[in-house]
């Protein structure tokens, strides 16, 4: 599996490395989704920006960050990120 993410002028920024987890939740009566666990390296931090797009190679929809989290748990620091299924 590949995750591009793309900018907000939709050029591609990269590619997000070392993922721990992802995960596309889809909702009934919703968008829907996405829940992406990586490490949080300094590439990562600036690809998963709020407002870029995630693109799975292995999913239909993409979907567009709008929050990540650092989380430190005194071995390794992870991030996680969700993003809002597009349109």
């Amino acid at each position: 599996m590949t995750l591009y993410v793309y900018d907000k002028a939709l050029q591609r920024a990269g590619i997000v490395e070392d993922i721990r987890s992802l995960q596309w939740l889809e909702e009934y009566q919703d968008a829907g989704e996405a829940k992406l666990v990586c490490s949080a390296t300094e590439k990562n931090r600036a690809l998963l920006a709020d407002g870029n797009r995630l693109y799975c190679t292995e999913q239909a929809e993409s979907a567009i960050v709008r929050q990540a989290e650092l989380t430190d748990d005194g071995k390794d620091a992870g991030l996680t990120a969700r993003a809002v299924y597009s349109a």
